[in-house]
């Protein structure tokens, strides 16, 4: 199998819930901010380009694992069909790839963009994380919500800053 014809980057938060690993951390979880680039000139957002794409996979998916739901009786109630991982989200034409993120590595030259004050949200809907794949700034506030009627945790792992573990 393989990618092609974009940069992709999966999600740096790996999350778990309702059955998943019940760590906790004591870290604090204040973000890394990169240097300051001496110089750099802001973005004017009304003039800027707009990047779209396609990732096209090549192959034959592996299968998606099942998830364990049964955890917590409210996400078995909810979910009566079974539930599976999305870490392979193949379109049904066989190549479109989902839950994938798209960005420019390089090629700005000295220009900037402002840290987006709007916060990322990631909300917990029939025991699910929605959206699975999403972009966030260093800085920039994150959402987390629960729209269950039943208690769950998301639990970060990401590579560069604090790892937490929150109810």
């Amino acid at each position: 199998m393989r990618l092609r014809n974009a940069w992709v980057v999966l999600l740096p938060l790996a999350a778990f819930a309702c059955g998943g690993s019940q760590e906790t951390s004591n870290k604090s979880a204040e973000p890394s901010a990169p240097a300051a680039t001496p110089g750099a000139l802001k973005v004017d957002t009304a003039v800027a380009g707009t990047v779209k794409g396609v990732v096209n996979f090549e192959g034959t998916a592996p299968k998606n694992e099942a998830i364990k739901m049964n955890a917590d009786p409210v996400c078995v109630k909810q979910n009566k069909d079974p539930q599976f991982q999305e870490t392979y989200m193949v379109a049904d034409d066989g190549k479109t790839l989902g839950n994938v993120f798209v960005y420019v590595k390089d090629g700005l030259g000295n220009y900037i963009f402002d840290t987006p004050t709007t916060p990322a949200k990631i909300d917990q809907q029939n025991c699910r994380y929605h959206p699975h794949v999403f972009g966030i700034r260093v800085n920039q506030p994150l959402e987390i919500v629960n729209s269950d009627p039943t208690l769950h945790n998301i639990h970060a792992m990401p590579k560069g800053n604090a790892e937490f573990n929150n109810g």
